[in-house]
């Protein structure tokens, strides 16, 4: 895991180089900021969701790069509502937009975005597989604006999300971790 945080930052850093010389006109990223919220869906999870509601905003840094805030909500209940799951995911990171487009209203992205996960599980009628806690997250996505009306823009994304989490199948709890694909799309506000 290590290994893979350090390969992202190494990535990062060296688009930070290779971007540095983007025209400002090239860029697709908010002059001022943005605020979206949307619908993302996941593969397996803690807690077996596979829908979350997400939100977030950007803060631009740079012509071409910004600064991103997102949580993500998973609401679940399973065995005839016994067993309620919540899981939210809180990221902080950059999002750095793409000098390339086919078109001046299509701004494609990417982000590497590193947080907190969340489970809170409120099984009732015996000990939760699953223990309740805070820990690790990092997500990837990759994803295009596109520009639909003067400040808003449709805003379409897959990427791949880490986290870690306590299981409570051994004795005693063991911390593991687990990868899982996510897909949204967000109706996005500039300003």
């Amino acid at each position: 895991m290590r290994r893979c945080v350090l390969y992202a930052v190494v990535l990062l850093g060296s688009a930070v180089v290779s971007f540095a010389q983007v025209r400002p006109s090239l860029s697709g990223a908010p002059h001022h900021g943005d605020v979206y919220a949307g619908m993302i869906g996941m593969g397996s999870n803690p807690s077996t969701a596979s829908r979350s509601y997400a939100g977030g905003v950007d803060f631009p840094i740079l012509p071409w790069i910004t600064a991103t805030g997102e949580v993500d909500v998973a609401p679940t209940s399973i065995y005839n509502g016994t067993n309620n799951f919540v899981l939210t995911d809180v990221f902080l990171g950059p999002r750095l937009f793409l000098p390339v487009s086919i078109s001046p209203r299509v701004h494609p992205f990417v982000d590497g975005l590193v947080g907190l996960e969340s489970l809170n599980n409120t099984r009732t009628d015996h000990s939760p597989p699953v223990a309740n806690g805070d820990h690790f997250a990092l997500a990837v996505d990759g994803g295009a604006d596109l520009q639909v009306w003067h400040g808003f823009t449709l805003r379409p994304q897959v990427g791949y999300l880490y986290s870690s989490f306590t299981t409570n199948f051994t004795s005693p709890p063991s911390s593991t971790g687990g990868g899982r694909w996510r897909a949204g799309g967000f109706l996005v506000y500039r300003f």
